[in-house]
């Protein structure tokens, strides 16, 4: 499923660089800039216990999100775990954050690479497009979706076939950008409503937590609150309407919190949005195939 929608995020973007250039600039600016001061230390780090903590909750920050919609066993915890991430990374950012800067270096797009960029966007991407295409042929060839569907899954009726669910999340770029200025994510919205723990605080109190408090109001930040909770919703009721809520397994409790929490924690680490909308910004870029997350992407993603 990240394939497709990698894939499918790209091509739909090559067509908004050429039909809407103008909103497509503003939401790659927007992407490019929310890394800004993450040094190698941070990335190096942050990316290891990103990567730790899907391995361990069995869902990225976006997917567990899915999971509790669905009724997907424990994951409750897992975006317990999460939550509890957000408040600590919040609070602290202002201690760590010169830490995290430690290794600055300039951050290079693929337009900086001399032989690239003779290229313009669009051709990148439609070849990025292609790549995922033809190497999701292949998977699909040797692992046909059906045989990797759950025990107690029927395909169509109850699990969506992956690759139709990647290009699906693949085209919500195009309403993201146009109604945004941005692009698909879900990080920053743990990070909006844990701040809200401080609304209530007098404001000079509010003043000594910028990081957080840049992420309480405003548009910008709440866009994508609305989108992971119509995800929720969307993921409960396919999932009751196929009678798929609850069938699928989970992780024990303690692996699920403690996942979600270094996954969180690694995210802002390294400013993480979405592996999708990464490689479809970025384009071109490789990606890396997870068997291990696939029976939670073959559950109904609406």
């Amino acid at each position: 499923m990240f394939l497709s929608a990698s894939g499918g995020g790209a091509g739909f973007l090559a067509i908004l660089s050429v039909v809407c250039p103008e909103e497509f600039k503003n939401a790659r600016k927007e992407f490019m800039g929310c890394g800004n001061g993450k040094g190698l230390v941070s990335i190096s780090l942050g990316a290891s216990l990103l990567g730790a903590g899907m391995a361990l909750a069995g869902a990225c920050p976006g997917m567990v999100l899915i999971q509790v919609g669905s009724g997907v066993e424990n994951s409750g915890f897992t975006l317990l775990g999460g939550a509890t991430a957000s408040l600590l990374y919040g609070f602290a950012q202002p201690l760590i954050m010169p830490h995290l800067a430690v290794g600055v270096c300039k951050k290079v797009q693929v337009d900086d690479i001399q032989f690239f960029s003779r290229f313009p966007y669009w051709a990148m991407a439609s070849a990025l497009f292609i790549m995922m295409a033809i190497v999701c042929a292949i998977f699909e060839f040797f692992f046909p979706w059906e045989t990797e569907i759950p025990m107690g899954f029927k395909p169509w009726s109850q699990a969506w076939p992956p690759l139709l669910s990647g290009v699906i999340i693949g085209f919500l770029q195009i309403p993201a950008v146009l109604l945004t200025k941005d692009t698909l994510g879900s990080t920053s919205a743990y990070m909006t409503v844990i701040s809200q723990v401080l609304t209530p605080l007098p404001e000079a109190t509010r003043k000594q937590f910028p990081h957080l408090n840049g992420f309480r109001t405003g548009p910008g930040n709440w866009w994508q609150v609305i989108y992971i909770a119509t995800a929720i919703l969307s993921a409960f009721a396919a999932s009751k309407i196929q009678g798929t809520f609850g069938m699928a397994p989970g992780v024990p409790i303690a692996q699920g919190f403690i996942g979600g929490f270094i996954m969180l924690f690694g995210a802002y680490s390294i400013s993480f949005r979405s592996i999708t909308q990464s490689l479809a910004i970025h384009a071109p870029v490789p990606m890396i195939h997870n068997p291990s997350m696939d029976p939670l992407h073959h559950m109904c993603v609406s």
